[in-house]
């Protein structure tokens, strides 16, 4: 394969594994396509009947001319209501299956039973099972009905398509025409109910009665309570009795001090003599003292009207008090003169007398204006109590006239309603339109086949890629060198192409013998990505150390046909060519021997025939291979099997003898399971390189190969990845 460059590759890549499944199975894939193209097309063309498809367009305009009263408020036409609303209303109503049966019971279920091939065939088979009925018949054509029936609408537009497929034009026209007659009476049944306008006159009559009463009782009630306007008269009362509660409040205060005033007015009567001293003979009147006097009586009086107005702790009281005090410290200090004395009236106590005669007549005015303000107000509070008791009937009723006449004029537009309605219905005006009648198809629709070809090929793509995956899951042999790492924790020393492509034949990897692979191949890519990995494979077992101490090489695999002696003869012979050392092939496969015609040898002697134990050994049945230093010993003409020479001393001394004489010894051996002397001869060995044929060996049957060696002790060096193939494209592997 040009441009492919043999590389172990352990990165998880999706698009290239996704490539690497299909291509692997592309035959598979290929073949299920072709077949389920195939097999749909001949059913589509061949088997389904043609069908004629009728179409029709409806206009669903904004509101609905007969909305019936009752189920709503709103008038004949609503334009606030939204026109995916009405058209979704209408989609369900055109889609429901009761006007789906009317369809079928007003035409008949023959012209909606589909009369195809196929279906008279399933309906044959059927009828072995269960015997036809009436009903069953009846429910197939609803189904069929409904699915051949496309009822749908543009997104932002109020036409609703209808369109319905047949075995021939006339019965798809007449279904449709049949159909959209149905919905149209549906329609206008749906939208009302019998006996709406009987029932809102009823409504309406009972609502104005009750409306009439509820005015009369109100009536009744204001001329009763004398109230024309509840809330103004109770404004008026309460300001009233605003001004009779100030007015008596105002009262009470000047009672209060009224009866101040009489009682200290009292108290200074009860201290003041009757008679004043008017002239005193024997010596000069005390003119400053009968000033003080005086002057202590006018501030006595004015005490006590501050005291009226006032308490004590105010600061103009407690001044008065202080300077009738002071007054009356000074008349104690003056001293009283012997003399003949004059009396006369005291006029100080006599003003005192009018002025509390005056006080007692205001106090009883006071007592008389505070009784009647009392009486005044209890009487506005009866009132007030009468007229919140009167303002809640009021209102109660006031709020039912409210109701009523509010319903009254709602039912009275129903009422209104409800006969248009019925004049509408009667005339069959609905909001519905038809803008497109029922065609008459002309030719076959081919949307069917269209859409079973589509529908076959998406199933055939998808089909074909799960079934590639799915038989990539049940296989469980080795595609990549990755999956032996994983599998079986052994590193892969190389891996080999498939001999398939690059100009070079495909029966190389199966020919007998195995082909040399030449040191430089030109124009044969895949011979150069052969070679490149059996010189990877020398690089793994020389320079990277694997063998130090390890000549003796055993090659071998699980089955027979994977490439066991072609590697082993390619591998002695890049050794022979980059160790530039003697190198020794040994054919220790008698059942099948490939090496000397792969190095045009002679097969006998050999190492299984009896000279090969007589004295000398093997020594002198070792054959020098043309142009390479490479020695090759045959098989023989199977003489001796392998257990017999493994049981013998003197193999065991020639062993020896060639890991002193050789730097690799390599052995081409049959089989692990070909029998327990090949375990017992890879025992004995250095190591063992196990070959695994790319998609032949299963993981299971490596796993046990592995446990036998290991059983037996054999060192396995690791795995070549025989016959690997690359299924990608090499223009598609690049690019991924």
């Amino acid at each position: 394969m040009p441009d492919i460059i043999v590389v172990e590759r352990s990165e998880d890549r999706p698009l290239r594994n996704f490539f690497y499944t299909v291509f692997r199975h592309q035959r598979i894939v290929i073949w299920f396509f072709l077949g389920v193209i195939l097999f749909v097309s001949l059913v589509t063309f061949l088997v389904l009947p043609e069908t004629y498809r009728s179409e029709a367009k409806l206009l669903v305009k904004l509101g609905n001319v007969t909305m019936d009263p009752s189920l709503g408020s709103g008038a004949a036409v609503q334009a606030s209501q939204r026109r995916e609303f009405e058209i979704k209303t209408e989609l369900d109503l055109l889609q429901s299956r009761g006007l789906a049966e009317e369809v079928v019971d007003t035409i008949g279920p023959e012209d909606f039973l589909s009369r195809g091939t196929l279906s008279k065939f399933i309906t044959h088979i059927r009828s072995w099972f269960k015997s036809p009925n009436a009903q069953g018949q009846r429910d197939s054509a609803v189904r069929s009905f409904m699915q051949n029936c496309v009822i749908d609408s543009a997104k932002d537009s109020s036409i609703v398509n209808i369109s319905y497929s047949a075995k021939d034009p006339e019965t798809a026209q007449k279904v449709v025409n049949k159909f959209i007659d149905l919905y149209m009476q549906k329609h206008i049944s749906a939208y009302r109910a019998p006996g709406v306008q009987s029932f809102f006159m009823e409504q309406s009559e009972k609502l104005r009665n009750e409306l009439a009463q509820t005015e009369k009782a109100l009536e009744e009630l204001k001329s009763r309570s004398g109230l024309s306007s509840v809330a103004d008269q109770k404004r008026i009362v309460l300001e009233r009795m605003g001004f009779f509660q100030k007015d008596m409040e105002q009262a009470a205060a000047d009672l209060e001090i009224s009866f101040a005033k009489i009682k200290k007015m009292k108290e200074m009567l009860g201290q003041m003599p009757e008679f004043n001293v008017a002239q005193n003979i024997s010596g000069f009147p005390n003119v400053a003292a009968d000033g003080m006097r005086q002057k202590l009586y006018e501030l006595q009086l004015k005490e006590q009207d501050l005291l009226s107005r006032y308490t004590e702790k105010n600061f103009v009281v407690k001044e008065v008090q202080r300077q009738i005090q002071n007054a009356q410290e000074i008349l104690a200090k003056e001293q009283p003169i012997k003399a003949q004395v004059t009396k006369a009236l005291n006029t100080t106590r006599e003003q005192t007398k009018q002025a509390l005669a005056t006080e007692e007549r205001n106090h009883t005015s006071y007592q008389a204006k505070t009784t009647a303000l009392s009486i005044t107000l209890a009487n506005l509070r009866e009132g007030l109590k009468a007229m919140n008791k009167s303002e809640i009937e009021i209102v109660r009723l006031q709020r039912d006239q409210e109701i009523q006449e509010a319903n009254y004029r709602e039912y009275s537009k129903k009422v209104e309603q409800a006969r248009m309605d019925n004049a509408l219905e009667t005339r069959k005006i609905s909001n519905i339109s038809i803008v497109q009648a029922a065609t008459l198809p002309v030719m076959p629709d081919s949307s069917p086949k269209t859409r079973n070809l589509a529908l076959g090929i998406a199933f055939a793509c998808f089909g074909a890629i799960a079934l590639a995956f799915l038989l990539e899951n049940l296989d469980h042999s080795f595609k990549r060198p990755e999956d032996v790492e994983r599998q079986l924790d052994l590193p892969v020393l190389a891996t080999i192409p498939l001999l398939s492509s690059g100009g070079v034949s495909s029966e190389f990897s199966k020919l007998t013998p195995p082909m040399l692979i030449p040191e430089s191949v030109g124009g044969s890519d895949t011979l150069d990505e052969v070679g490149e990995g059996y010189e990877k494979l020398c690089d793994s077992l020389v320079q990277q150390e694997l063998l130090e101490g390890q000549q003796l090489l055993a090659v071998t695999s699980c089955h027979n046909d994977e490439g066991v002696s072609m590697v082993a003869a390619n591998l002695a012979a890049t050794l022979a060519r980059k160790a530039n050392q003697r190198i020794l092939l040994v054919e220790a496969n008698p059942y099948r021997p490939s090496a000397h015609l792969t190095f045009g040898l002679n097969n006998s002697p050999g190492l299984t025939d009896p000279m090969a134990t007589e004295e000398g050994g093997n020594t002198g049945r070792i054959k020098r291979a043309a142009d390479i230093k490479l020695d090759v010993l045959p098989s023989g003409m199977g003489g001796i099997t392998l257990a017999r020479l493994l049981d013998s001393p003197e193999f065991q001394e020639q062993l020896n003898l060639w890991k002193s004489e050789y730097s690799f010894v390599v052995f081409d051996l049959p089989p692990i399971f070909k029998s327990n002397s090949v375990l017992r001869l890879a025992s004995q060995l250095d190591g063992v390189v196990l070959v695994l044929e790319a998609e032949s060996v299963s993981w299971e049957v490596a796993r046990r190969a592995k446990r036998l060696l290991s059983q037996y002790k054999a060192k396995i060096i690791g795995v070549v990845f025989n016959k690997r193939k690359f299924h990608i494209p090499p223009w598609i592997y690049r690019k991924l």
